[in-house]
């Protein structure tokens, strides 16, 4: 009649043991996949940048040459404020060069860069 343990609480039975070792074999891959995909690489390079002098013009010290790196999310506002933003940041500190990346991807955009340690100075994520 074959093994009786599975329906009495003696222990576990062959076939529970099966599925449960199936449940967790399952849960496991995507749960490592996940969790790999959340580790990040140390690229080494700091890139911290100096600080600039506070004065009434410029009270947070921004460095007047100083790249920025703005990454803007294209969606139901446009492009065009951004523009106008890094106009007026250029105006305000003609050294420096502004990098403007528009873009709808804005995941596979940034996570990599997330990922590598060099994210954007700036990021305007207006979507969901």
């Amino acid at each position: 009649m074959g093994s009786t343990s599975a329906h009495t609480n003696e222990g576990l039975g062959r076939r529970d043991l099966i599925k449960r070792s199936a449940a967790i074999g399952l849960i496991s891959v995507p749960t490592m996949g996940f969790l790999s995909a959340c580790a990040s690489s140390d690229s080494g390079g700091n890139g911290k940048v100096e600080k600039g002098t506070k004065s009434e013009k410029n009270p947070l010290g921004v460095n007047e040459s100083a790249p920025l790196d703005f990454v803007l999310f294209d969606g139901g506002f446009g492009q065009q404020y951004a523009k106008d933003a890094v106009k007026v940041y250029e105006t305000n500190y003609p050294k420096a060069k502004v990098k403007f990346t528009p873009t709808q991807k804005i995941t596979t955009t940034l996570q990599p860069r997330f990922n590598g340690g060099n994210p954007p100075d700036l990021i305007d994520n207006s979507g969901a």
